[in-house]
């Protein structure tokens, strides 16, 4: 679905689309917002149907626009998962839906050198963040933790708007 629309779609539409759809399940998040913390040992709330659902709009949206985080971490914070649990899902997402998503558009679309060269010099710095958050998790609390999430996927779905309606 996401290299369909990424091959056929309008990047400024779907940027809005998706900006849209960000913007309003971080405001549902935070009007239904659950206990900030959870028993230890509790287990998430999982629907298989939901998570699949949630899986195949984060791989889409990996494909047609680069960002499968803001789905998959609200679904997680959603269904009650603790930091730890979101911080390993998300990186093993990200990794194998970063990794399909470049085998597709390679396969079909082809990748240019700039993409390349960016990829490249933005990896490093990645690495960095991720090492950094590593050590910064196990100093902030789930509630903090939660409500820098919530923070910071709705910075996220105001850029993409905020690009979208300049472009």
């Amino acid at each position: 679905m996401g290299l369909a629309a990424f091959q056929t779609a309008n990047v400024n539409q779907l940027k809005i689309l998706a900006a849209g759809t960000i913007l309003i399940f971080v405001a549902a998040a935070i009007i239904f917002r659950r206990a900030e913390s959870r028993a230890s040992g509790a287990q998430p709330r999982f629907r298989t149907a939901s998570a699949v659902g949630v899986g195949s709009l984060a791989g889409a949206m990996t494909t047609a626009l680069g960002m499968p985080g803001p789905v998959l971490m609200l679904y997680l914070a959603a269904v009650g998962a603790g930091k730890d649990a979101i911080r390993a899902t998300s990186l093993m997402f990200f990794a194998v839906a970063y990794a399909a998503s470049l085998l597709l558009q390679l396969a079909t679309v082809g990748v240019s050198r700039w993409v390349w060269t960016t990829a490249g010099l933005l990896v490093p710095i990645a690495a960095v963040g991720a090492l950094l958050g590593h050590q910064l998790s196990k100093r902030v609390s789930e509630g903090v933790f939660r409500t820098v999430v919530l923070g910071l996927i709705a910075s996220t779905g105001m850029y993409v708007l905020f690009d979208a309606l300049r472009s």
